[in-house]
């Protein structure tokens, strides 16, 4: 009885159209993907004017019995976003679908724990593939992720050691021009005045 009765739902799906709310086509601040009931007194949608779009109706309905179950494997869907929902599920007569906003790390945890509890994942095909693929793809970021780490701590000891030099020279610098005569100082001013001009180091 239950396959035949999801033979119906499969073939009304299949003329069942697309709900778009009304207007949808015309005005950008209407979002298509909602449906609102038209309502206007004039509306051709309404009226089910022939050339307008159809609107949402008893008879697109599919069995009662059948009402949210899964073409394919005749299971009830059950929207999944972390294990403790897992938890919760019966195996038999529901499969589970991922949620499309769960992250990759997450995502290798609910269909790995799925796998060990034989739990129909209706969005893959196959899972121990979906599993490997995610896994290989998680493993190349987190060696992305540590190559970044890696260049930018090398940068930064770079700049320390940039910075140090300069403060060493500085020192350097203020120590010289204690033991300068007046006449030698104004010398080592012009000296890097020229310096920072041309881009090279002075003679002191």
């Amino acid at each position: 009885m239950t396959e035949k009765l999801l033979a119906i739902k499969k073939h009304l799906k299949k003329r069942q159209p697309t709900f778009v709310q009304q207007d949808a086509h015309k005005k950008a601040r209407v979002d298509a993907s909602k449906w609102r009931k038209p309502r206007g007194l004039q509306s051709k949608m309404r009226l089910q004017k022939k050339g307008y779009r159809q609107k949402l109706k008893a008879g697109y309905q599919t069995p009662t019995a059948v009402k949210g179950t899964h073409i394919g494997t005749g299971l009830q869907v059950a929207h999944v976003s972390n294990l403790v929902e897992l938890d919760h599920i019966d195996k038999k007569t529901q499969g589970i679908i991922v949620k499309s906003d769960v992250g990759m790390k997450r995502r290798i945890e609910i269909l790995s724990a799925a796998a060990e509890k034989n739990i129909t994942v209706i969005n893959s095909k196959d899972v121990a593939e979906t599993l490997q693929t995610l896994k290989d793809t998680y493993t190349k970021r987190i060696e992305k992720k540590k190559d970044r780490e890696k260049t930018k701590a090398t940068k930064k000891k770079s700049l320390d050691d940039r910075v140090k030099k300069a403060e060493e020279k500085k020192k350097q610098e203020e120590k010289l021009k204690e033991s300068m005569t007046e006449d030698e100082k104004k010398q080592f001013e012009k000296e890097e005045k020229d310096a920072v001009l041309t881009g090279k180091d002075s003679e002191f």
